[in-house]
């Protein structure tokens, strides 16, 4: 029983940002045939990195995470990271 004092209208919960679990990581190592590499980097795209954070999160070089990015272009048949990044959120729903 609440006694806020007021009726209140509406309630908003706020959550922080989901952590990546064993499960999601497997479904894209199996649904894309992923490296753990690439599913580190999918996983960060999917929580709207750019590749500067993600190379700095990473400690490698944004050479390494552009040569990454083409992998996961190929093995997700996508040519755009936006249309990356959607299909990886559409897939971790």
């Amino acid at each position: 029983d609440w006694a806020l004092g007021f009726e209140p209208s509406v309630l908003v919960a706020v959550r922080g940002p989901a952590v990546p679990g064993d499960a999601q990581r497997t479904l894209l190592r199996e649904m894309l045939g992923l490296t753990s590499a690439e599913t580190d980097i999918a996983l960060a795209v999917a929580g709207g990195l750019s590749r500067e954070q993600i190379a700095a999160v990473r400690g490698t070089s944004l050479d390494t995470v552009h040569t990454q990015m083409k992998s996961l272009f190929r093995k997700s048949d996508v040519n755009r990271e936006a249309h990356l990044a959607a299909l990886l959120n559409q897939l971790l729903q």
